[in-house]
Protein backbone atom coordinates (compact mmCIF):
# COMPACT_ATOMS: atom_id res chain seq x y z
CA UNK A 1 0.00 0.00 0.00
CA UNK A 2 1.38 3.36 -0.99
CA UNK A 3 0.81 6.47 1.12
CA UNK A 4 0.02 9.61 -0.83
CA UNK A 5 1.92 12.66 0.28
CA UNK A 6 0.59 16.15 -0.22
CA UNK A 7 2.52 18.03 -2.82
CA UNK A 8 3.82 21.25 -1.39
CA UNK A 9 2.91 24.47 -3.17
CA UNK A 10 5.43 26.70 -4.82
CA UNK A 11 7.84 28.20 -2.32
CA UNK A 12 7.52 31.96 -1.93
CA UNK A 13 10.41 34.12 -3.03
CA UNK A 14 10.39 36.79 -0.33
CA UNK A 15 13.41 38.60 -1.74
CA UNK A 16 11.72 39.01 -5.14
CA UNK A 17 8.45 40.15 -3.48
CA UNK A 18 10.39 42.72 -1.46
CA UNK A 19 12.15 44.03 -4.60
CA UNK A 20 8.79 44.37 -6.38
CA UNK A 21 7.34 46.25 -3.39
CA UNK A 22 10.27 48.68 -3.38
CA UNK A 23 10.03 49.14 -7.17
CA UNK A 24 6.27 49.87 -6.99
CA UNK A 25 6.81 52.37 -4.17
CA UNK A 26 9.65 54.25 -5.83
CA UNK A 27 7.66 54.33 -9.10
CA UNK A 28 4.92 56.14 -7.13
CA UNK A 29 7.48 58.73 -6.01
CA UNK A 30 7.99 57.36 -2.49
CA UNK A 31 11.30 57.40 -0.69
CA UNK A 32 13.02 54.08 -0.04
CA UNK A 33 11.97 54.10 3.63
CA UNK A 34 8.34 54.89 2.70
CA UNK A 35 8.30 52.11 0.09
CA UNK A 36 9.62 49.70 2.73
CA UNK A 37 6.71 50.67 5.01
CA UNK A 38 8.90 52.32 7.65
CA UNK A 39 8.98 56.05 6.88
CA UNK A 40 11.42 58.35 8.64
CA UNK A 41 10.13 60.75 11.29
CA UNK A 42 9.82 63.62 8.79
CA UNK A 43 7.99 61.50 6.17
CA UNK A 44 4.32 60.56 5.88
CA UNK A 45 3.17 56.98 6.24
CA UNK A 46 1.52 55.77 3.04
CA UNK A 47 0.23 52.37 4.14
CA UNK A 48 -3.38 51.49 4.82
CA UNK A 49 -3.16 50.99 8.58
CA UNK A 50 -6.42 51.17 10.51
CA UNK A 51 -6.79 54.53 12.33
CA UNK A 52 -6.25 54.46 16.08
CA UNK A 53 -9.56 54.92 17.93
CA UNK A 54 -10.01 58.38 19.48
CA UNK A 55 -10.20 57.10 23.08
CA UNK A 56 -6.90 55.23 22.64
CA UNK A 57 -5.33 58.24 20.94
CA UNK A 58 -6.38 60.43 23.90
CA UNK A 59 -4.73 57.94 26.32
CA UNK A 60 -1.48 58.08 24.34
CA UNK A 61 -1.53 61.91 24.17
CA UNK A 62 -2.10 62.05 27.94
CA UNK A 63 0.90 59.75 28.39
CA UNK A 64 3.03 62.07 26.23
CA UNK A 65 1.83 65.13 28.21
CA UNK A 66 2.97 63.38 31.38
CA UNK A 67 6.51 63.24 29.96
CA UNK A 68 6.57 59.64 28.72
CA UNK A 69 8.31 58.72 25.49
CA UNK A 70 6.43 57.99 22.27
CA UNK A 71 7.39 54.31 22.63
CA UNK A 72 5.89 54.18 26.13
CA UNK A 73 2.74 55.99 24.96
CA UNK A 74 2.36 53.52 22.07
CA UNK A 75 2.93 50.55 24.37
CA UNK A 76 0.14 51.81 26.64
CA UNK A 77 -2.41 51.47 23.82
CA UNK A 78 -0.75 48.44 22.20
CA UNK A 79 0.21 49.92 18.84
CA UNK A 80 3.60 50.41 17.23
CA UNK A 81 5.42 53.70 17.91
CA UNK A 82 5.55 54.34 14.13
CA UNK A 83 1.78 53.97 13.80
CA UNK A 84 1.11 56.32 16.72
CA UNK A 85 3.68 58.85 15.50
CA UNK A 86 2.31 58.84 11.96
CA UNK A 87 -1.33 59.28 12.93
CA UNK A 88 -0.63 61.90 15.60
CA UNK A 89 1.58 63.85 13.17
CA UNK A 90 -1.01 63.71 10.38
CA UNK A 91 -3.61 65.06 12.83
CA UNK A 92 -1.20 67.83 13.84
CA UNK A 93 -1.25 66.73 17.49
CA UNK A 94 2.48 66.30 18.17
CA UNK A 95 5.78 67.94 17.31
CA UNK A 96 9.44 67.12 17.79
CA UNK A 97 11.30 68.91 20.58
CA UNK A 98 14.94 67.88 20.66
CA UNK A 99 14.85 64.11 20.35
CA UNK A 100 11.37 63.70 21.92
CA UNK A 101 7.82 63.93 20.59
CA UNK A 102 5.54 66.24 22.59
CA UNK A 103 1.88 67.25 22.37
CA UNK A 104 1.35 70.67 20.79
CA UNK A 105 0.16 73.36 23.22
CA UNK A 106 -1.86 75.10 20.51
CA UNK A 107 -4.54 72.40 20.24
CA UNK A 108 -8.05 73.16 21.57
CA UNK A 109 -9.11 71.17 24.62
CA UNK A 110 -12.51 70.18 25.98
CA UNK A 111 -12.42 70.74 29.74
CA UNK A 112 -14.79 70.86 32.69
CA UNK A 113 -15.23 74.07 34.68
CA UNK A 114 -17.21 74.81 37.84
CA UNK A 115 -18.81 78.19 37.24
CA UNK A 116 -22.05 79.89 38.31
CA UNK A 117 -23.04 76.91 40.48
CA UNK A 118 -22.72 74.38 37.63
CA UNK A 119 -20.27 71.93 36.10
CA UNK A 120 -19.93 72.95 32.45
CA UNK A 121 -17.84 71.38 29.68
CA UNK A 122 -16.19 74.08 27.57
CA UNK A 123 -13.67 74.21 24.72
CA UNK A 124 -10.51 76.24 25.32
CA UNK A 125 -8.10 77.09 22.51
CA UNK A 126 -5.46 78.97 24.50
CA UNK A 127 -2.92 76.96 26.47
CA UNK A 128 -2.56 79.52 29.29
CA UNK A 129 -6.33 79.33 29.94
CA UNK A 130 -6.22 75.52 29.89
CA UNK A 131 -3.33 75.59 32.35
CA UNK A 132 -5.15 78.08 34.62
CA UNK A 133 -8.32 75.96 34.56
CA UNK A 134 -6.29 72.83 35.36
CA UNK A 135 -4.78 74.56 38.42
CA UNK A 136 -8.25 75.74 39.54
CA UNK A 137 -9.78 72.25 39.24
CA UNK A 138 -6.81 70.77 41.13
CA UNK A 139 -7.41 73.38 43.86
CA UNK A 140 -11.09 72.46 44.01
CA UNK A 141 -10.15 68.79 44.33
CA UNK A 142 -7.81 69.56 47.22
CA UNK A 143 -10.49 71.70 48.89
CA UNK A 144 -13.11 68.93 48.60
CA UNK A 145 -10.65 66.42 50.05
CA UNK A 146 -9.44 68.58 52.97
CA UNK A 147 -12.26 71.13 53.55
CA UNK A 148 -9.49 73.75 53.68
CA UNK A 149 -10.65 76.97 51.97
CA UNK A 150 -7.05 78.14 51.41
CA UNK A 151 -7.01 76.00 48.24
CA UNK A 152 -9.73 78.22 46.72
CA UNK A 153 -8.35 81.63 47.69
CA UNK A 154 -6.01 82.06 44.66
CA UNK A 155 -9.04 81.69 42.35
CA UNK A 156 -11.56 84.04 43.97
CA UNK A 157 -12.84 86.48 41.34
CA UNK A 158 -10.66 84.91 38.61
CA UNK A 159 -12.00 83.80 35.24
CA UNK A 160 -11.10 82.35 31.84
CA UNK A 161 -12.51 82.59 28.31
CA UNK A 162 -13.63 79.73 26.13
CA UNK A 163 -13.04 79.35 22.38
CA UNK A 164 -15.92 81.74 21.65
CA UNK A 165 -14.61 84.37 24.12
CA UNK A 166 -17.37 83.66 26.65
CA UNK A 167 -16.16 84.45 30.17
CA UNK A 168 -16.48 81.86 32.95
CA UNK A 169 -15.85 82.98 36.53
CA UNK A 170 -14.40 80.26 38.78
CA UNK A 171 -16.89 78.99 41.35
CA UNK A 172 -15.33 79.42 44.80
CA UNK A 173 -18.40 79.24 47.04
CA UNK A 174 -17.82 76.15 49.24
CA UNK A 175 -21.52 75.19 49.40
CA UNK A 176 -21.88 75.41 45.62
CA UNK A 177 -18.75 73.28 45.15
CA UNK A 178 -20.04 70.61 47.56
CA UNK A 179 -23.36 70.55 45.69
CA UNK A 180 -21.68 70.30 42.26
CA UNK A 181 -19.32 67.55 43.48
CA UNK A 182 -22.22 65.40 44.76
CA UNK A 183 -24.51 65.97 41.76
CA UNK A 184 -23.17 62.98 39.81
CA UNK A 185 -21.72 64.99 36.91
CA UNK A 186 -18.79 63.69 34.88
CA UNK A 187 -15.39 64.33 36.41
CA UNK A 188 -12.71 66.63 35.00
CA UNK A 189 -10.73 63.55 33.86
CA UNK A 190 -13.74 62.06 32.06
CA UNK A 191 -14.48 65.26 30.14
CA UNK A 192 -10.90 66.31 29.29
CA UNK A 193 -9.87 65.64 25.71
CA UNK A 194 -7.67 67.24 23.08
CA UNK A 195 -9.69 68.17 20.01
CA UNK A 196 -7.99 66.87 16.85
Amino acid sequence: MTVKTKSKGKKRDYAAEYKRRIARGTARGLSLSQARGHPKANENYVGKSKPIADNKLQISLKSLREGNSLSDAAKEIRVSPQRLRNQARQLGAIRKKGNRWIVKNTLPRKMLIYSDGEATPIIIDKFHYASKLGRYMAGVKRFLRTNDIKHLKPFIGKSIKDQKNKIYIFETNPNSLYRIATSGNESFEQVYRIII
